[in-house]
């Protein structure tokens, strides 16, 4: 029993270094992790903004009557939309929520709406779904 007290003395300040060590590595991932998650989803609900106001400005000023709308503007607002698709597609640490809630079909639907009929009702409940739906996801990166 002796003997078993020395080899404690000696191991067991070694294993409780390494537990220790190995907790504070799992914990660094896991917070690596949800800081990730949340800064994916702080990058979608950008884009998604911006070319939701973008959207919204462009409808505005064609249903407003005969009033021209400069080709770069329009240019400019539809490569913002393309930008936001491509940012749907190409998250990492959030896109199983992203497919399994099909954001970016939403998000496809319904810039098709503006698009085709000019449809700011259906654009506007889509952007606010799909706001609410990466606040949750980023609410359980906390």
């Amino acid at each position: 029993m002796d003997i078993f007290f020395k080899i404690w003395a000696v191991g067991g300040p070694l294993i409780g270094v390494v537990l220790g060590a190995y907790l504070s590595r799992m914990w660094q991932w896991e917070q690596w992790l949800r800081d990730n998650r949340k800064q994916e989803c702080r990058e979608l609900l950008s884009s998604i903004s911006t070319a939701y106001m973008a959207l919204a400005k462009l409808s505005a000023r064609t249903t407003s009557g005969p009033a021209v709308v400069p080709g770069e503007e329009e240019k400019r607002t539809w490569a913002l939309v393309e930008e936001s698709y491509r940012i749907l597609s190409d998250r990492i640490f959030i896109a199983e929520d992203v497919q399994r809630l099909q954001l970016g079909s939403k998000w496809i639907n319904a810039t098709n709406a503006v698009d085709y009929h000019n449809d700011l009702t259906t654009l506007s409940n889509v952007y606010t779904s799909i706001l609410k739906d990466v606040v949750t996801i980023a609410a359980k990166s906390s």
